[in-house]
């Protein structure tokens, strides 16, 4: 695929997991200490009814020229004391303000440079979540709420604004490195969700413009980037990360496109209950997750190096860097520089693994202007400091796995 899908639909055929019932969401961090890992296997997801009330989802930062200030769904230690944008936080939180997996991740094993990659400082793997890579009722949604016309553009016929992937491998394959794309299969506000959805603003951002993974341009997306070498794997839905069922059906219809299984993802908007989402995650033969981390902090407070959470072949990645955590690249260049080169510095100090998230809504210049001069850098930089950088599944294949 070498332009833009000619046809924005976001797919027509039926979900079988059905329409769901509200908006549910878990807080971010919990760690309950009953929790144990002899019964991953086996467990099959809570009960809907034994669900936590959910919070509200945070405000979608549609474009950094005119963003609002989205809130972070962080846990109970980002959301205590937040720092600035531009902090690099390169220690861990205190063992009493973080889920308990933050004290296996930082224990240190491997470090790159001695028992990983010794031909290299650190690692860096580089992923894209594929939200929204159209936007239609958004954009109506969003030129009212922030009083931006400009957002009434992606409707101009052949205008697809967040489709970037032309530009994403252009950059990548111009620096010989390779990524992860994670797709989404969302329910659809106007197909899945009850009607009252819409009326709710935050079904407006959870669910509207959507696509399924059998489009066509999506379809076509995937096997260029399968033939090219990049990584397809899974980005569970909103409501997945504590509804195995509901991810083993969105990994199977991923996997049917994509003709063989899919490795490993990200939950989306970080959701996350622990140990069992994890649990899930295993149980449905994934090899490792790269969710935990923050949308607001930047470092490695969730620890330098993979973790197995299960002390078996399955791997966790820390999130260290998000587009949006970054100072914004188009007001002020040289800040963004500055953080993306204290992480490396720091990264090639401590032999880390550091995983990045550059959504591709970030390449689109008019709404993200610099942002992917950034990403550039980022890569440009690390090579020159000695990294490997690559996918979180080619790392997985350099680790020493249990038998």
């Amino acid at each position: 695929m070498n332009g833009e899908p000619t046809n924005a639909s976001a797919g027509d055929e039926p979900d079988e997991s059905g329409a769901a019932s509200g908006s549910s969401q878990q807080p971010a961090d919990d760690w309950p200490p009953e929790a144990t890992t002899a019964d991953r296997s086996a467990r099959p997801g809570r009960a809907r009814g034994d669900r936590t009330p959910p919070p509200r989802p945070p405000e979608e930062v549609t474009a950094r020229v005119t963003e609002q200030g989205a809130s972070n769904r962080g846990s109970a230690a980002e959301t205590k004391a937040k720092p600035d944008k531009g902090d690099v936080v390169v220690g861990t939180v205190a063992a009493e303000d973080t889920d308990g997996v933050a004290g296996v991740i930082t224990e240190g094993d491997p470090q790159v440079g001695v028992d990983l990659l010794p031909d290299h400082s650190f690692a860096l793997c580089l992923t894209h979540d594929v939200d929204r890579p159209y936007r239609i009722a958004q954009a109506v949604f969003y030129a009212f709420r922030d009083r931006d016309p400009g957002q009434l553009r992606a409707l101009l016929p052949g205008h697809h604004p967040n489709w970037t992937f032309d530009r994403m491998l252009a950059i990548e394959a111009d620096l010989g490195v390779r990524s992860a794309f994670y797709f989404l299969d969302e329910q659809r506000l106007l197909r899945d969700r009850p009607w009252h959805d819409l009326l709710d603003p935050d079904a407006w951002r959870l669910y509207a413009d959507r696509y399924a993974v059998d489009d066509p341009p999506i379809v076509e997306l995937i096997h260029r980037l399968d033939d090219g070498g990049w990584e397809v794997g899974l980005h569970g839905s909103y409501e997945s990360y504590d509804d195995r069922e509901r991810l083993r059906r969105e990994k199977r219809r991923l996997e049917a496109v994509l003709g063989r299984q899919v490795r490993g993802g990200r939950q989306h908007y970080l959701n996350r209950t622990l140990p069992e989402t994890w649990e899930h995650h295993a149980a449905l033969g994934l090899e490792y997750d790269a969710t935990l981390g923050s949308s607001s902090e930047v470092g490695f407070q969730y620890g330098d190096t993979v973790a197995r959470p299960f002390e078996d072949s399955f791997v966790t990645f820390p999130l260290t860097m998000m587009d949006v955590a970054v100072p914004d690249p188009g007001a002020d260049p040289d800040a963004a520089r500055a953080v993306c080169d204290r992480v490396l510095r720091e990264a090639a100090d401590r032999g880390a693994v550091v995983t990045v998230l550059w959504h591709p809504r970030t390449f689109n210049g008019d709404d993200w202007p610099g942002h992917a001069d950034i990403y550039r850098h980022l890569i440009e930089r690390a090579q020159e400091l000695g990294a490997w950088v690559g996918s979180p599944g080619a790392l997985y294949d350099r680790l020493d796995h249990p038998d």
